[in-house]
C-alpha cells in the first residue's frame, strides 16, 4: 500500500512540476501568408464618371492573387512571388468558362515587423507587425512618392 501511494505521489509531483509553454502571441503574420499555391480571389466593381463627355463607364472583374513561388530578393531576403490573374466580365459568358490571365507580378517581404509589397515596381510598407488598434506607419516610407499614413482602426 505505501508502494502504491509513494508512486502516486511521484506522478502527481512530476506532471505537477511542469512547465506550462505558453503560445507565442498573434502579432498578425496570417495577414501575410506564406503558403506557396495559396490563393484568395476578389470581385471587383468600379465605377468611373466621365465629366468631359457626361458618361458613367461601369467595370466588372475578378482577380485572383496566387502565391506562387519563393524568392532572394534583392537585399538578400526572403521574399515570396504574388501573381495576379484577372477575369474581365462578360454578361454572355460565365466566369467559369472564361480563362485567367496574367494581370500582374507583385512580390512581397515579411519581415518580423512589416509586410513590404512591390506593386509595379514600386515597394510600400503595407503592414507593421504586431497588428494592433490605432498603430500608424509611413507606407511610402521605402519608394519616393512622399508620406502616406497607414492605420489599423478596428
Amino acid at each position: 500500500m505505501k508502494n502504491l501511494l509513494l508512486f502516486g505521489l511521484l506522478v502527481f509531483v512530476a506532471f505537477a512540476c511542469k512547465k506550462k509553454t505558453e503560445d507565442p502571441p498573434d502579432v498578425g503574420y496570417a495577414y501575410a501568408p506564406e503558403n506557396i499555391g495559396k490563393y484568395i480571389v476578389y470581385d471587383v466593381d468600379s465605377t468611373i464618371y466621365d465629366d468631359f463627355f457626361d458618361d458613367t463607364i461601369y467595370y466588372k472583374y475578378r482577380i485572383k492573387e496566387k502565391l506562387e513561388e519563393v524568392f532572394v530578393d534583392n537585399q538578400g531576403r526572403k521574399a515570396i512571388k504574388l501573381v495576379r490573374y484577372i477575369k474581365k466580365y462578360n454578361d454572355t459568358v460565365s466566369y467559369d468558362n472564361i480563362a485567367w490571365t496574367v494581370k500582374d507580378v507583385w512580390n512581397y517581404t515579411r519581415t518580423a515587423t512589416t509586410l513590404e509589397v512591390v506593386e509595379e515596381d514600386i515597394r510600400f510598407t503595407k503592414l507593421i507587425f504586431p497588428v494592433k488598434e490605432d498603430a500608424t506607419w509611413n507606407g511610402n516610407a521605402n519608394n519616393t512618392l512622399g508620406e502616406w499614413e497607414y492605420e489599423y482602426t478596428y
